[in-house]
């Protein structure tokens, strides 16, 4: 008797735990369908089966039924939302790198320019005449300070130069991520979709 009043007591104790972890999972599931998070409904819904009795498991099963098209939805609409979030980035990313390209093309064109300047310059004597134009006045400049002026420019461009290409690699890396994340998206979209009927 003292045997049986143990198990009985261990089967209460439980019972209880059960039905309080069974409240505890119903309040859950109602806060996972409140705020749009499905993959957590869904494994509550998946818990309380286990846990219910075959006539209240049924209805479970009814519910989790009813509500799988309707997180299938709301969770095709997040993604899609998410992929023309992707989409756009991927588009500024484009034109951030088309515009690097556009920079980089005249530095590369200003550095060429300096550089026959410069050589254009070395091949004057010490005493030849200099004239820069600034507006439409040609105005008269030293050799030596016309020299130290076209390196100076030179250097500047080779490092602004430096800066596109470390920036384009910067670019082009974004431009990875987010078209794999564009693509990682779509496929979780497909398993949204419906499926087609086999012939």
């Amino acid at each position: 008797a003292a045997i049986a009043a143990d198990v009985c007591s261990g089967l209460i104790a439980m019972a209880r735990q059960a039905a309080l972890m069974r409240r505890h999972l119903e309040d859950l599931l109602e806060l996972a369908i409140k705020f749009d998070e499905d993959d957590l409904a869904l494994l509550c819904i998946t818990e309380l089966q286990a846990l219910l009795p075959p006539p209240r498991k049924r209805r479970c099963v009814e519910r989790r039924l009813s509500f799988e098209p309707a997180m299938a939805t709301t969770a095709a609409k997040a993604i899609k939302a998410q992929i023309d979030k992707e989409t756009e980035s991927y588009r500024q990313l484009q034109q951030d790198v088309q515009k690097n390209h556009t920079a980089r093309l005249r530095f590369t064109q200003q550095l060429s320019e300096s550089k026959m300047v410069l050589q254009e310059l070395d091949l004057l004597d010490d005493e030849a005449v200099v004239y820069k134009l600034v507006g439409p006045a040609l105005i008269r400049q030293d050799l030596v300070e016309a020299k130290a002026n076209v390196d100076k420019r030179m250097d500047f461009m080779k490092k602004e130069s430096d800066r596109l290409d470390s920036s384009l690699k910067s670019l082009e890396n974004k431009q990875l991520q987010a078209q794999q994340a564009v693509q990682s998206l779509n496929q979780k979209l497909q398993k949204f979709a419906p499926k087609q009927p086999e012939a």
